[in-house]
């Protein structure tokens, strides 16, 4: 899978971020950028937020290239996401660690795993809306969503 296919839909979300410029991608900063507000980004998801199976992941990977690209230089990265994680998973285990944090940016890639164990569709949505409001409810201030891409269409 492309990680910069996900990062369509989410950098739409990043870049309309306040006080947000460049990533620390080694160019020169922008005037001004001693200014800018560093932000927190917290990633929360299963292995393909973990970013299993791309090579270097730590340059790769969908999440590691939206915080490069799309926040300030002095910005914190963390990364939550654990393999085989489902919503319902991400809220016991993840979540905790996003409350402690306190990001300024949470960003979700969720639903393969659910997916693949045949989660009911309407637990999925309820954990889903539960997990985005509990975060909302601990300070997150941006929380992105990215949905599976088409080639999960016949995996159901």
């Amino acid at each position: 899978m492309n990680p910069r296919g996900i990062l369509v839909f989410l950098a739409i979300g990043v870049l309309s971020l306040p006080g947000c410029s460049g990533g620390s991608n080694g160019a020169a900063p922008p005037a001004g950028d001693s200014q800018v507000k560093p932000l927190t980004l917290v990633t929360i998801g299963d292995s393909a937020t973990e970013g299993d199976g791309v090579p270097d992941r730590y340059r790769s990977a969908w999440p590691y290239v939206l915080f490069e690209d799309s926040f300030p230089r002095a910005s914190t990265f963390v990364n939550a996401a654990l393999d085989g994680a489902t919503v319902a998973n991400a809220a016991s285990q993840q979540e905790p660690i996003a409350k402690e944090v306190k990001p300024d940016v949470v960003a979700i890639w969720l639903g393969a795993v659910d997916l693949a164990q045949h989660t009911p569709l309407e637990s999925f949505r309820a954990d889903l809306r539960r997990l985005i409001d509990d975060l909302e409810r601990s300070g997150s201030k941006r929380i992105l969503v990215a949905d599976l891409p088409s080639v999960y269409a016949g995996a159901a």
